[in-house]
């Protein structure tokens, strides 16, 4: 971590970033990583890890809520296994409103083990208030339908789309 060694004296990867850690933050790391592989965290357990997802499953835009919830469904099942657990989608309808979405957020996070993230927010899911009650809850948002907004203030949602000024820039270049 500091000296870009790996145990075995081999050097990692230039790419891989070096860190300058005081001696709390080193006990910190250790005691971290020492319990790591014992509590999986929210969404994960022995045989699965649970992902979900606030979809349009009815109202008017019923038919692309159910599009998107087929398709990550299939995906999932294609992929198989992550380290061996089966990756399981759970789908709940958000509703029209913006607290429609937090209701059954809420419900997702608080059902069984939890969710370990949440893919494919809906506009509904979208809203400042549901990706704040996310944030507050440490759940992270992977890839929502809308692109990036201009100035990123989450450090807990993972757009896969770039920013409209991003992508001028791209299509300038």
């Amino acid at each position: 971590i500091e000296s870009g060694v790996d145990p075995a004296g081999r050097a990692l990867d230039p790419a891989m970033p070096r860190y300058v850690l005081g001696d709390a933050e080193r006990a910190d790391l250790l005691a971290y990583l020492a319990v790591l592989g014992n509590d999986p965290g929210p969404g994960v357990t022995e045989d699965e890890v649970r992902l979900g997802a606030l979809l349009p499953l009815s109202g008017p835009a019923a038919a692309r809520g159910r599009a998107v919830q087929a398709l990550l469904e299939r995906r999932f099942a294609a992929l198989g296994s992550l380290h061996g657990r089966r990756v399981r989608l759970l789908a709940r309808d958000c509703g029209a409103d913006a607290q429609a979405a937090l209701l059954a957020a809420r419900a997702l996070c608080n059902e069984g083990a939890g969710v370990l993230a949440f893919v494919a927010g809906s506009d509904a899911g979208a809203a400042r208030a549901l990706l704040d009650e996310l944030a507050m809850l440490g759940v992270p948002v992977l890839g929502p339908l809308a692109g990036a907004p201009e100035e990123p203030d989450r450090t807990s949602v993972f757009h896969l789309l770039p920013s409209l000024s991003d992508q001028g820039r791209a299509a300038a270049r």
